[in-house]
C-alpha cells in the first residue's frame, strides 16, 4: 500500500483499523484454595496475580514450560504483595504456548500444596530482534541468548528502593581476575569502568526508584550512568512486572558494548531520559515507557530528548511507549552515529524528533505508529540517508521533513515563518519511504521527477517496490545529497516487518510497545485537543509528579538478592574473552571462565 500526496492533497487508502486495544490472551485458570485472579504470557515472560489467601505467610510460585520440563520454582523476589493482591512474574522464558504456573501458599513456613492454584495454556513469544543492534553481533544483547533465555554463567542481581544503596556484588577490576565486593547500583555500574568485567549480568529492577532512593549517580545531568571500556559488558538493566519505574533520573550508556535496557518507566528525568552517549557498539533499548522530564521552559518545557542517540553504532531502539513526549529521538549531534533502527515504536501525541537525524547514512524506520503529533515525524538532515518504511502516520502534522526543501520551507515560498524551516538551516539528508499509511497530515510532498517543483521540493523519494532503487539524479536541495540504497544492498540484515495496516494493532497490543501490560500508569489522551496541542498538559504532569508505587512487599530477602546461573551442564563452563566475547576450545589467549581468568593455549 502507498500512500500518494498531490500538493496539500492526502489520497488515502480506504482501511478498516481498529485502534483499540485489543484484550490480552490470558491462560486458563484452575483454582483450588487460592483464587488466581490473571493470568498471561507476554515477551519472555508471564505472569499471574492472585487474592491474599487466609493464613498464608508467603507464596511459592512454580513455573513450567519451555527450558522447564517440571515444575521449577522461581525466585521469591519475583513475588510481591500489592494490598489486596499478590503478583508474580517469570522472566527469561523462551517462546512457547503451553506455558502452566502453580501459586503455593505457604502456611506457618509449610506449603499447603492441597490448596494450590494453576493455569495452563499461557502464551509467551519472544522479543522482536530485528534491527541493527543484532546484525552481526556474536551472540546476544545483554545478559541474555537470543532465545530469551540467560546466559550461560549469568548473574541476577534484584534492586528496589530498600536496597538500592546497600546491595552488593563482587566484580572484576583487572585483568588477573581480582575482584572487588561494590556498594550500591552505581558503584557496582562503576565497575565495568576498569574494562575487564564481562560476566554476563541481569539487573532487575522491582518498583519504583526516586532519585533520592539511589546512591551517588554517575551523571549529574542525566542520571544513572552505565560506562565501560570498550568491553563486551553483556549487561541488562530490566524491570519486573508492571511498574518499574526510575523517577527523576534518567539512563546514561556510555563507552559500552552489548547492553540492553527493557521494561521499565523513566519519569521527570532531568534532561534525557535515556542517552546512548559516546563510544557504544550493539545496544538495544527496548519495551520502555517515557514520559515527561524536569519542565525547564522553552524547548526543555517536557525535558530534554527522551531517547537520544550519540556516539553509537550498531543500535536498535524498539517498542518504546513515549507518552506526549516534547523532543523524542535526536540521533546524532553530528557526531559519529550509524547503523541504528527505529521501529514499533508508540509516538503517542509526542511533538517532533522522530527520529531526528544527523550524519547518519544507515538508517531504518520502520512500523512504527505514529499517533497524534503536533509538529513532524521523521526529519532528515546534515547529508543523512533514512529508509523510511511501513509505518502508519495518523494525524502527524509533517510526516517526513528534508531540511531546506518541500514541506520545510513551504516549498520555498510564503511567510517568512513559513519558509524558515525546523533545523537551523541545516543541509538535508534523504529520505526513501516505502508502503507507509498518512492520514491526516498537513502536508508531505513526494519526488516528481521532471516536475520543476516537487523534483527540487520534496520531503522523501516514494518507491514503488521494496527494491526499488533511488535513482542518482535525486538530490537534496541544499547539500546536494544522494540516496546510498543501503537498503537494497546484499549485506543489509534480515528482518519481517508487519503489513502497514497492522501496525496501530500491533504496536498497541499485548505484546506491543511500552512496559508488560502497557505499564501501571494510564493516561488517555483526547485526540480533538491533543493531536495539534505541543504545551505541557498539565494533569499529566501533575499525575507524574506524585506518581507512586502501589507495591507492599517483596516476599524474597533483598538484602542477599543475588543469584548465579549455572553452567549447563551438558557444557564446558562458559568462557569470554577480554572483550566479552564467548570463545571456544580454539580460542588462544586470556579468558575468562566463572569470573577467573587463565590462559588458554
Amino acid at each position: 500500500m502507498i500512500i500518494c500526496m498531490k500538493k496539500h492533497l492526502i489520497i488515502s487508502a480506504l482501511l478498516a483499523v481498529s485502534l483499540t486495544v485489543a484484550a490480552f490472551d490470558s491462560g486458563t485458570i484452575q483454582n483450588n484454595g487460592v483464587t488466581i485472579t490473571t493470568a498471561a504470557g507476554w515477551n519472555e515472560s508471564l505472569y499471574a496475580e492472585w487474592e491474599p489467601y487466609d493464613g498464608a505467610d508467603s507464596y511459592h510460585v512454580y513455573v513450567k514450560g519451555g527450558q522447564y520440563a517440571d515444575y521449577t520454582k522461581i525466585d521469591d523476589q519475583l513475588v510481591r504483595n500489592y494490598g489486596n493482591t499478590n503478583r508474580a512474574d517469570v522472566p527469561g522464558l523462551k517462546a512457547g504456548d503451553d506455558y502452566c504456573i502453580k501459586i503455593v501458599p505457604v502456611v506457618n513456613g509449610a506449603e499447603e500444596e492441597s490448596k494450590a492454584s494453576t493455569a495452563s495454556q499461557i502464551t509467551v513469544k519472544n522479543f522482536n530482534r530485528d534491527g541493527y543492534a543484532h546484525h552481526n553481533a556474536t551472540e546476544g544483547i545483554g545478559a541474555y541468548n537470543n532465545d530469551g533465555t540467560l546466559k550461560d554463567g549469568a548473574r541476577v542481581l534484584y534492586v528496589s528502593r530498600d536496597n538500592a544503596k546497600t546491595i552488593t556484588l563482587d566484580m572484576i577490576v583487572d585483568n588477573k581476575g581480582k575482584t572487588e565486593t561494590r556498594t550500591g547500583i552505581q558503584d557496582i555500574l562503576k565497575a565495568y569502568e576498569k574494562g575487564v568485567e564481562t560476566r554476563p549480568l541481569a539487573i532487575r529492577i522491582i518498583g519504583l526508584l526516586k532519585k533520592d532512593d539511589m546512591p551517588t549517580l554517575g551523571s549529574s545531568s542525566i542520571g544513572l550512568q552505565v560506562k565501560g571500556k570498550g568491553q563486551n559488558m553483556n549487561l541488562t538493566i530490566e524491570g519486573i512486572g508492571n511498574d518499574a519505574t526510575f523517577h527523576g533520573f534518567g539512563v546514561l550508556v556510555r563507552n559500552c558494548r552489548y547492553v540492553e535496557l527493557s521494561n521499565f518507566a523513566v519519569m521527570m528525568h532531568p534532561e534525557d531520559g535515556i542517552s546512548f552517549d559516546t563510544d557504544n557498539e550493539h545496544l538495544w533499548g527496548h519495551n520502555l515507557d517515557i514520559f515527561y522530564g524536569e519542565n525547564k521552559g522553552g524547548d526543555k518545557a517536557k525535558g530534554d530528548g527522551s531517547f537520544d542517540v550519540k556516539g553509537t553504532l550498531h543500535a536498535t531502539v524498539s517498542a518504546i511507549h513515549y507518552w506526549d513526549s516534547g523532543k523524542c529521538n535526536l540521533n546524532s549531534n553530528k557526531d559519529q552515529v550509524d547503523y541504528v533502527s527505529y521501529h514499533h515504536n508508540w509516538f503517542d501525541h509526542s511533538d517532533s524528533r522522530h527520529p531526528r537525524v544527523r550524519v547518519s547514512q544507515h538508517l531504518h524506520v520502520f512500523n512504527n505508529y505514529y499517533d497524534g503529533n503536533s509538529k513532524y515525524g521523521v526529519g532528515a538532515t546534515t547529508g543523512s540517508c533514512i529508509f523510511v518504511e511501513k509505518n502508519y502516520f495518523r494525524h502527524c502534522k509533517y510526516p517526513m521533513l528534508i531540511s531546506r526543501q518541500g514541506s520545510d520551507v513551504h516549498n520555498g515560498s510564503g511567510s517568512s515563518d513559513e519558509t524558515k524551516g525546523n533545523f537551523s538551516k541545516e543541509d538535508g539528508g534523504i529520505i526513501k519511504a516505502f508502503d507507509n499509511y498518512i492520514t491526516d497530515a498537513t502536508s508531505f510532498e513526494p519526488y516528481v521527477a521532471g516536475d520543476a517543483l516537487y523534483s527540487k521540493h520534496f520531503d522523501a523519494y516514494v518507491a514503488t517496490s521494496r527494491s526499488e532503487q533511488v535513482p542518482a539524479d535525486v538530490k537534496t536541495l541544499q547539500g546536494d545529497t544522494g540516496y546510498n540504497n543501503f537498503d537494497t544492498s546484499s549485506d543489509f540484515y534480515t528482518y519481517t516487518p508487519d503489513a502497514t495496516e497492522d501496525v496501530p494493532s500491533v504496536v498497541t497490543g499485548q505484546y506491543g510497545a511500552g512496559r508488560c501490560q502497557h505499564g501501571d500508569f494510564q493516561y488517555t489522551f483526547d485526540n480533538a485537543t491533543q493531536d495539534k496541542n505541543y504545551n505541557v498538559i498539565t494533569d499529566l504532569s501533575n499525575k507524574l509528579a506524585n506518581y507512586e508505587s502501589k507495591l507492599v512487599k517483596i516476599y524474597g530477602d533483598m538484602t542477599t538478592s543475588i543469584r548465579n546461573i549455572k553452567t549447563s551442564s551438558f557444557n564446558k563452563s562458559t568462557r569470554y574473552n577480554l572483550t566479552g566475547m564467548q570463545v571456544d576450545d580454539s580460542y588462544k589467549g586470556i579468558v575468562i571462565t566463572n569470573g577467573m581468568k587463565t590462559m588458554q593455549k
